[in-house]
């Protein structure tokens, strides 16, 4: 069984292509796809300025992703009349991973190189030998790495301008100063 986690992901309008073709990339059968489609912007008018994707993902994919949930802890103040509050301590931010998020994108190409190349194999009314797949393995592979398709840097980049938050999107958008997008039907 699988243990979900919450997560609230808010990227910039210029990283959101980046940003889906990693999510669509990691995720398998393409369950990644579709996400970072919510509009915001600070008007609740177009363009917008961000987009958002929030909801259930897996542990391995949260772990992948930097946090910023320190940004909106707060202290809880004493009730009067009640017994002191236990001081809290704020939570602890991740970098995130972006070396893997490289890695896994990588991958995804190697496997969609691996199956072209399959593909374009004579017919036969034999199974390809397991040596010969191994080494088509390897070499779309080294396909993949020599053209990835996106950088450590660009990753970086990306990781330093988005919000990831456990809360609520409500609570993130309200805490960046956007507003959801309302596109009417005509």
């Amino acid at each position: 069984m699988t243990d979900w986690t919450h997560r609230t992901i808010i990227v910039p309008a210029a990283f959101a292509p980046m940003a889906r073709a990693l999510a669509e990339a990691a995720a398998p059968a393409g369950s990644g796809g579709g996400m970072f489609q919510a509009m915001l912007s600070p008007t609740a008018g177009k363009p917008p300025t961000h987009y958002i994707s929030a909801g259930l993902i897996w542990p391995e994919f949260a772990y992948l992703l930097p946090t910023h949930d320190s940004e909106m802890w707060v202290q809880p103040e004493p009730v009067e009349g009640q017994e002191p509050v236990t001081p809290a301590m704020p939570p602890v931010d991740s970098a995130g991973h972006p070396e893997e998020v490289v890695a896994l994108a990588i991958n995804a190409k190697a496997a969609q190189v691996e199956k072209a190349l399959i593909a374009a194999l004579p017919p036969s009314d034999e199974p390809t030998p397991p040596e010969r797949l191994e080494a088509i393995k390897a070499q779309a592979l080294q396909i993949a790495q020599a053209s990835p398709p996106v950088t450590l840097a660009q990753v970086q980049a990306l990781f330093a301008a988005c919000r990831v938050y456990t809360c609520p999107w409500q609570q993130a958008i309200e805490h960046l100063g956007l507003k959801a997008v309302v596109e009417v039907m005509q």
